[in-house]
Parts: structure tokens; sequence; C-alpha cells
């Protein structure tokens, strides 16, 4: 029994010594076919590309002369003003409003407005020239002063004293008395008389030329 138990022993050990060698065999050829990582890794390194200096100097030489145009052609920036923000009042609490007391009435808007200067009427006028040394003014002067009490506020009659008034010849054109000036409404001279002229020629004179002095204001009254 015991030499059986002892030839089973070196059976296996055989065994186990084979299949070792076998896997270590294994193990080599699998190193032997396939590259380590860290060989293939450092493969790369190693090996260094030549690179020719002359052929790459003029790319980066067009690669500066382009980044300097850039710079020249290219404007500085300029920063737009940043429009100031006017900050909004704070906010005024709403209060309720009171009663506002009653306005007095404005007097100035109750007082009326002043009429308008009414303009005078434009009246014929009669200027007659005399003295009182003279016969025929005399004589005229009664008359006249009539006539302008009569039509009063139709006619403008001034009846001039030549001795009050010694430039009256010269800046009226006359060299006798009496002279009597017929204007219009206008103030334009249209008949001149010297001497003697009656109440009915003067009115008549006035009527020719479109200014009827109608009836007397003094017989209305």
């Amino acid at each position: 029994m015991e030499r059986n138990s002892w030839k089973n022993w070196w059976k296996i050990l055989i065994v186990l010594l084979l299949v070792v060698v076998v896997a270590v065999v294994v193990a080599n050829k699998g190193r032997e076919t396939t590259p380590e990582p860290a060989q293939q890794a450092q493969a790369p390194a190693d090996v260094v590309p030549q690179v020719d200096v002359e052929e790459q100097e003029p790319a980066e030489d067009a690669a500066t002369a382009a980044d300097t145009a850039e710079e020249e052609t290219a404007e500085p920036a300029v920063k737009e003003p940043t429009p100031e923000v006017k900050k909004a009042p704070p906010a005024v609490k709403q209060t309720q409003k009171q009663p506002e007391p009653p306005k007095e009435p404005d007097k100035k808007a109750e007082r009326p407005k002043p009429a308008e200067p009414k303009v005078a009427k434009k009246l014929p006028k009669l200027l007659d020239f005399g003295a009182d040394y003279c016969k025929p003014c005399r004589t005229m002067k009664p008359i006249l002063e009539q006539i302008k009490k009569d039509y009063a506020g139709k006619l403008d009659l001034q009846i001039i004293d030549v001795t009050k008034n010694r430039g009256a010849g010269e800046k009226y054109g006359f060299q006798y008395i009496p002279t009597q000036i017929f204007y219009d409404t206008n103030g334009k001279e249209f008949y001149r008389n010297t001497g003697l002229i009656s109440r009915h020629d003067i009115l008549e004179k006035f009527k020719e030329h479109g200014m009827d002095l109608g009836e007397p204001t003094s017989e209305k009254s």
C-alpha cells in the first residue's frame, strides 16, 4: 500500500511540473508576439520628426505680416458714452386733496371795457379872413356868426382877424380882405371868394360839392 501511494504522488508531481512548464512556455510566446504597452508608448517619443527650417520661416513671416496689417487697419475701439440714467424721483404718497377755498371774483374781469374813442367826424370847413377896420368885414361878421351857430356840428367855421395873425395872408395866399376859403370833408380847398358873400351863396357852394348842410340845428332845438 505504501509503494502504491508514493507512485501516485510522483505522478501528480510530474503532471503539475508539466503544467507549470507549459504555462511558462505559453507566457513567453505571448510576450514575444505582442509588444508591451510601455514600449509602444515610448516609440513615438524617441522619434523626432525632421523639420525643414527654411520652408517654415515664410509661413511665420506671412502670419506676422497679416497680424501687423490687421493691427494697422483696425480702428481703435471707441467707447460709446454711457447715457446717464436719471433716477426717478421718490414716489410721493397721494394725500387726500383738501377743498380749495372759493376764489374771489376777479374785479378786473367784471369791469367793463373802456369804450373805444369815437373818431371825430370830418366836417366841411369855412375860413373867413378879415379885420375890424374893414367895413365889408364888419358887414360879413354877423352873417358868419349866425351860420356858425345854426350849423354847429355840421360846419367848421372860423373867423380869423388878420391883425392878430400877421402871417395868414402869406400862409393861405391871399391879398385882400374879406376872403373866404371853402374846404371839403377831406380838407381839400374847392372854392375861394374875395369880398362880400351872402348866407344863401355860402350854403349853396357846399351843396354844389355834395355837402348839403341841411336845416339849421338851432331851429330844431
